[in-house]
């Protein structure tokens, strides 16, 4: 955005006739040309039909109304910085007067339309609506005071721990002047020295049980520690200053919102600006209006208006102080349409960058072939590595075949491929060559995964036979002196050979998976990891299957000593 002085501020959409600029509609077509490029169709055969553009010169204004927040509290003391006021009223009415001496300042309208235009939004957009900006140098403060009417404009109040006495009960005795004697504890009488089976009267207490306590000295009473002894303390509403300072705060906020002639404007322009809000600046001129002579033009002009919506007088009307920045807003558009193969397509342009937008889905016309040949490898009609191969001949499919090897999950693949084509391809078409393409890399693996599960389930038996039904597995476990720890080592012998039997499937599919994809990229793609599907559950069944048969043989063989974790769980069941 750029400051300008420009007094010949449109008074609503007037729309001016582009002049054709080849360089506006070809930047566009390049862009389309791009897409087509790859997918089995000349790109330099796709002809421009015709092209229609205008560019629109519009005015648009935010309103930044100033908005009071009113807020009041008690506090203590005499808060002598704060206006004085003689009550509530008082405050309500100097707040009121404060606010109205904001209208009309110059320098305050100059200061609040810098502030917004200083944000990053420039205060225009969608988005700014019931935005609020903080102006506190506009914040006021008013205060009147009242005595304490907690302790009566004293300061003081009586000591609530000794209700004002000064003095607590003795925390000692409680009260009582004396403590149980700390030699008899009580007893009165205490074993005879040398004659442990004679008692004779306590020394300490003769006979008395107790002592007196010398805490209170026997007065069953101790000075308050609370008042140190005053039986007074600082009153806690006012701090002892017997004065609270009735405190009213006034804050001025800035609110703003936008507004442009939406209604006027070719709907696709105004869902466009809708769409991009704040960065429409980046496909947009948009110069602000600072000068007073143009202001003080757009105010009357608003004041003789009969619309009686018009947000400015509204708001002056009901005694709403707020200020306007003015928009200067030029900005093209235009529709081109263009044959591909015989049919024709249309394209909306936005802004200086000639975005494209609403473009028809010339793609999916395109591709049609692809996604057909990529359906038949997913459903086995005819050779699904032929088929592929055919599919790959389209761009597009080719990335979505690309992106479905590639990705963790079906869903990431659809977002990438929606990147690579994000104008023309539809969504509908994006899932039905990442479907089928899954499906078909499904169908690739099938056999290899069947096979390599086949072998790994073979590869349990031998390798559970080994460890159960041969010395091999007492000769670990010896190493292990705690006998609960045993059965974590079959555990892990468990698990380590599913994971080794789970990596030689995913090898086996692999290799069949990256001799395929070479057909579409060769030399250039290593493949991921291909996805198991349900073959991930045979394999762990097959395992668990085989480590429990050999489990078992192992009670059956005379030389071999059983697990003692699983001669735990056949006697339990």
């Amino acid at each position: 955005m750029t400051d300008t002085t420009d007094n010949t501020l449109p008074p609503d959409a007037q729309i001016i006739e582009l002049k054709i600029d080849p360089t506006y509609k070809d930047r566009a077509f390049e862009t389309i040309k791009s897409l087509v490029k790859g997918n089995k169709y000349n790109p330099d055969e796709v002809t421009l039909e015709s092209f229609e553009g205008k560019i629109l010169r519009f005015s648009a204004y935010t309103l930044s109304t100033l908005v009071e927040k009113r807020t009041k509290a008690i506090k203590p003391g005499r808060l002598e910085s704060a206006k004085k006021v003689n009550n509530e009223e008082g405050a309500n009415i100097e707040m009121e007067k404060a606010y109205r001496a904001l209208n009309g300042q110059a320098d305050l309208e100059r200061s609040v339309r810098e502030t917004i235009i200083n944000r990053k939004d420039k205060g225009f957009g969608i988005k700014i609506n019931n935005v609020f900006t903080s102006l506190p140098t506009l914040k006021k403060e008013f205060v009147f005071f009242d005595g304490c009417k907690t302790c009566k404009a004293q300061g003081n109040v009586p000591c609530m721990p000794c209700n004002g006495n000064g003095r607590v009960t003795c925390t000692r005795c409680r009260g009582t002047g004396r403590t149980p004697c700390t030699h008899c504890h009580g007893a009165q009488m205490v074993p005879m020295a040398g004659n442990a089976n004679k008692k004779v009267q306590c020394p300490v207490c003769h006979g008395r049980g107790f002592t007196g306590c010398v805490m209170c000295n026997q007065t069953g009473y101790i000075p308050c520690k609370t008042c140190a002894s005053k039986g007074i303390t600082p009153c806690p509403t006012c701090h002892g200053t017997a004065w609270n300072s009735h405190l009213f705060i006034q804050e001025v906020e800035a609110k703003t919102n936008f507004y442009y002639p939406k209604d006027k404007l070719p709907e696709k322009v105004a869902f466009s600006m809708e769409e991009r809000d704040s960065s429409i600046t980046e496909h947009a001129i948009i110069r602000i209006i600072t000068d007073n002579t143009s202001i003080t033009s757009w105010k009357e002009a608003q004041a003789k208006s009969t619309d009686h919506s018009n947000p400015f007088n509204e708001a002056l009307k009901n005694g709403i102080i707020c200020f306007p920045i003015l928009y200067d807003v030029t900005l093209p558009y235009g529709h081109i349409e263009y044959a591909i193969n015989g049919k024709n397509y249309y394209t909306f342009l936005f802004g200086q960058k000639a975005v494209l937008t609403h473009v028809s889905p010339f793609l999916d016309d395109l591709v049609e072939n692809g996604i057909r040949k990529l359906k038949d490898a997913a459903q086995l009609r005819g050779s699904v590595q032929e088929n592929l191969k055919a599919a790959g001949e389209y761009r597009t499919v080719k990335e979505g075949i690309i992106f479905t090897v590639m990705s963790p999950s079906i869903k990431k693949a659809k977002i990438k491929l929606k990147s690579a084509n994000p104008l023309g391809l539809s969504n509908n078409a994006i899932n039905e060559i990442v479907n089928n393409a899954d499906r078909a890399l499904k169908n690739i693996t099938k056999k290899p995964r069947t096979i390599g599960a086949i072998i790994a389930g073979a590869s349990y038996i031998v390798v559970f036979g080994a460890y159960f039904l041969t010395p091999l597995r007492q000769q670990l476990i010896s190493q292990i002196p705690n006998d609960a720890l045993h059965i974590l080592a079959d555990i892990s012998v468990l698990g380590a050979s599913t994971y080794i039997g789970t990596i030689g499937i995913q090898g086996g599919a692999q290799a069949v998976l990256k001799k395929v994809m070479n057909t579409l990229l060769p030399n250039e793609i290593k493949t991921a990891p291909p996805k198991l599907g349900k073959i991930i559950y045979w394999n762990i069944a097959a395992a668990s299957i085989a480590f429990i048969a050999m489990t078992e043989a192992s009670r059956h063989m005379s030389n071999i000593s059983s697990p003692a974790w699983y001669e735990a769980l056949i006697n339990i069941f």
